[in-house]
């Protein structure tokens, strides 16, 4: 799940959490394939508000002893400061941090206990093939290819 502006596409414009979702998924490859067996935008609206740690917008991370690359060092890093944070704030159902793609985006890991957030269907779900000028569009602001 991705903040700020919502993950819609209008008039073939991406917006910025459609294109931070496609910055995310592909960015081992850097080259998007929307014929991907599994490669559908989704979109759901949560069920009920849940609490989130922003460790991208405050100095909570500075404060707690790391720095900047808990959203764009190492994974396995990333993982052990997800899972103390789990273990030490037990109402937190999640965390918000800057994308490692592209900063200003901002992405969401929501944990188990957030489970009851979530609706029974997304509100969208399409294949990317189906929206070829949005991913065109994303894919060049982020400078990924795409396989036509």
């Amino acid at each position: 799940m991705y903040l700020g502006r919502a993950g819609i596409i209008q008039h073939s414009k991406a917006y910025p959490a459609f294109t931070c979702s496609i910055g995310e998924y592909y960015q081992g490859r850097k080259t998007v394939d929307p014929d991907g067996t599994l490669d559908h935008h989704a979109v759901f609206t949560l069920a009920r508000p849940v609490r989130v740690l922003d460790i991208g917008d405050t100095d909570w991370v500075t404060s707690a002893g790391g720095n900047a690359a808990i959203c764009s060092g190492e994974r396995s890093q990333a993982r052990k400061w997800a899972r103390e944070i789990h273990l030490r704030y037990p109402t937190i159902e999640g965390i918000a941090y800057s994308s490692s793609v592209n900063p200003a985006g901002r992405a969401v890991a929501l944990w188990e206990r957030a489970a009851t957030s979530l609706p029974p269907a997304p509100a969208l779900s399409a294949p990317l093939r189906s929206m070829m000028n949005a991913v065109e569009r994303a894919a060049a602001q982020i400078g990924y290819g795409v396989i036509l």
